[in-house]
């Protein structure tokens, strides 16, 4: 067996959000191994995804609780104005403007309320209009229609840039390498029946649909046992059908957004839990998008014929026991050196990056900095004490 190769932090899943994780930790001065099972980064839902990134409308819309609202969607706009800064290149600028759509009397009564209030900036046009802009489809009259600062998004081009600052942060990445087993400090990996062995201080699973998988075979050291629920949704990929992208916020309602030379068509809160993460279409849900999506764009039938189906898993960690799927950016702690984290929605992962830079202990991140006088000690209030933090003892001279 080869000898022990020694990191700060090893990142498990390359996908959107471990490449955004690992380059930040390097950017901060630490050394980073990503591990990925996969042949190639983001095998899994970060190119399986309906190739868009949300702006804030959308969940002002299709969420009743406003408190979650108003968090989702100032999220959705933040993670938005960095992915378009970041990765200019990914942004769909052939797919522009991106069109919101509701005939549902409840949501065009909330967005028309939120959107202003919130900041959410939109641009109202007509049916009419839409119908010109979008030859072909088919919306009622009384449909209420709004430009967005939504946009589609090639994921492959800007997680491809997420591999290269990665590497150039000094982040190590490999490939067909599978953690099969963990001790602390000490992993063991296996690539094709070779063992690897590698010691890292801190290790961050952004194993995504695999997180089920991570749990079981992992967990027997953990303090933390998470349930990590599955659910599957579907893609539809179809000829070029549209030249800007139309989303309707109502609940079942058809995004079709552009990708270049094809189109993404996609299902809103079209979400059924599944056990096993195994990417098996449902054909009858199939079915059932294709028709939808014929009856809004009734002359491109002969074009969604063609269409091929292809599922996505997202993961969620299960809280109290609850049953349905939430969006929500998750950091869970599970052991000493050891975090779970999702992102609920391709669009949070620069925040949650941030977000899990802030949750790992400071002397982790920032170890050549002298520390705050608040990082210096623990509190036991009950106790009236205060105790000093052994690793971050201070000499001054």
């Amino acid at each position: 067996m080869q000898p022990e190769e020694r990191f700060d932090f090893m990142v498990v899943g390359a996908g959107v959000a471990g490449l955004m994780v690992a380059s930040s930790l390097a950017r901060l001065g630490a050394e980073v191994i990503v591990v990925e099972a996969g042949a190639s980064a983001a095998p899994g839902p970060s190119t399986r995804n309906g190739g868009f990134v949300h702006a804030g409308a959308f969940h002002a819309g299709v969420i009743d609780d406003p408190v979650r609202a108003r968090i989702t969607s100032a999220r959705c706009r933040q993670g938005a104005q960095r992915l378009s800064a970041e990765f200019p290149e990914a942004v769909q600028a052939d797919g522009l403007p991106v069109f919101m759509v509701s005939e549902n009397e409840v949501v065009i009564e909330r967005v028309r309320r939120r959107w202003p209030d919130w900041g959410i900036a939109h641009r109202t046009v007509t049916p009419r209009e839409l119908m010109t802009l979008v030859p072909g489809i088919s919306v009622h009259s009384d449909a209420f229609v709004a430009e967005t600062n939504d946009f589609a998004f090639n994921w492959r081009i800007a997680l491809q840039i997420m591999l290269v600052q990665s590497r150039r942060n000094g982040c190590r990445v490999l490939f067909d390498h599978r953690l099969v087993s963990s001790d602390g400090e000490h992993h063991q990996l296996e690539s094709g029946g070779t063992p690897r062995a590698i010691r890292a201080s801190n290790t961050i699973l952004c194993t995504g649909y695999q997180s089920a998988f991570a749990v079981r075979e992992l967990s027997t050291r953990w303090d933390v046992r998470p349930q990590v629920r599955l659910w599957r949704s579907h893609v539809l990929v179809a000829p070029r059908l549209a030249q800007p992208g139309v989303m309707y916020i109502d609940p079942g309602g058809l995004s079709v957004m552009p990708q270049g030379h094809y189109s993404v068509i996609c299902q809103s809160q079209e979400d059924t839990p599944v056990e096993t993460p195994a990417f098996a279409v449902d054909n009858e849900v199939v079915e059932r998008i294709r028709s939808g999506a014929s009856r809004l764009l009734p002359a491109s039938t002969t074009e969604l014929r063609t269409a091929r189906a292809h599922a996505c898993l997202k993961p969620m960690i299960a809280v109290d026991g609850e049953n349905h799927r939430r969006v929500d950016s998750q950091i869970v702690q599970v052991a000493e050196t050891t975090w779970i984290a999702l992102p609920g929605k391709a669009t949070e992962a620069p925040l949650l990056a941030d977000d899990l830079v802030r949750a790992l202990p400071v002397r982790s991140v920032a170890p050549d900095v002298t520390p705050r006088p608040g990082d210096l000690y623990t509190w036991n209030v009950e106790a009236e004490s205060a105790n000093q933090v052994e690793s971050e003892r201070v000499t001054v001279s």
